[in-house]
């Protein structure tokens, strides 16, 4: 196997399709979809195993308000997100489980409803909004969410200023709770509830839920006895129980689940076997040309 760091999609698309390389592993939607009907080239594609989300950070100013949270929730506009953002290469999920995890069942209770957001905002005390700090790295993908987030949030009166830093400055920061709000991500470590009940509703573990300052017990409870629990009608209703009361007090809006893809010659057999298993386990043991 032969890797060769090619920085720009543009380049891959090129190569790729000159049959220079046979695999171009970070080509852009727009350039994935203008394959589709290519009689050497081929797209594949499976669902990713993270998530990417908005967090607030419950332990300042407005976000201390479980309204004005479920607002900001009913402020996105994930559709477009989905795609206008990423072209269609993502699914609505708004569980911190993706699809086909153990204890997932579908549930989106979010919905753009700018009336709803604004009477949450306007109950909360907030009805002339308040101006807040949208923080994330420096990737086109994420500027382009953080600028429908923005936009979005301006509807309710939320006024969000960007601010683009360094993917290791945002998230030193953020370790350190120093984060108002972000448009981040999050991929999973190994494929159970365990690894993403965790960071989302466990602050004593200190990922993403402490980053967020949201200290609430009674969800580390319930993540802490699913995880040590081994009868499975039991464990799978304490997930369909924890992401219930996660979606109502929680401080993240899940925007979507992203679909992997890649570019792939028709030359190269398999490679979708491989990409089943995709940040977890990659095999490429069964691919050949």
């Amino acid at each position: 196997i032969i890797i060769q760091d090619i920085p720009e999609s543009t380049d891959q698309l090129l190569r790729l399709k000159k049959g220079d390389i046979d695999i171009a592993f970070d080509l852009t939607a727009e350039q994935a979809n203008s394959l589709k009907g290519a009689s050497d080239v081929s797209i594949v594609s499976t669902p990713g195993q993270s998530d990417e989300y908005v967090g607030m950070n419950a332990g300042w100013g407005p976000f201390k308000d479980v309204r004005v949270r479920q607002a900001v929730k009913y402020a996105i506009d994930y559709d477009a997100i989905i795609n206008k953002v990423m072209s269609g290469f993502a699914i609505n999920n708004q569980q911190f489980l993706p699809i086909g995890y153990f204890g997932y069942v579908e549930n989106n209770p979010y919905y753009q409803d700018i009336e709803k957001a604004k009477e949450l905002m306007a109950e909360a005390g907030y009805a002339d909004g308040f101006d807040v700090e949208l923080v994330t790295n420096t990737t086109e993908r994420r500027r382009t969410e953080a600028v429908v987030v923005q936009e979005n949030l301006a509807k309710i009166g939320i006024r969000a200023e960007i601010n683009l830093m360094q993917a290791s400055q945002m998230y030193a920061k953020f370790r350190q709770q120093g984060l108002q709000m972000i448009v981040a991500g999050w991929g999973v470590d190994y494929p159970d509830a365990d690894a993403l009940a965790n960071p989302f509703a466990n602050h004593r573990v200190k990922q993403l839920a402490w980053r967020c300052v949201w200290y609430d017990d009674y969800a580390a409870d319930l993540v802490e006895a699913a995880g040590k629990e081994i009868n499975e009608d039991r464990r799978f209703q304490m997930y369909q129980d924890l992401t219930n009361y996660w979606h109502i007090y929680g401080p993240f809006a899940m925007m979507y689940q992203p679909i992997q893809f890649w570019g792939v010659s028709n030359k190269v057999k398999n490679y979708d076997k491989a990409a089943e298993g995709y940040s977890v386990h990659f095999d490429l043991t069964e691919v050949y040309k």
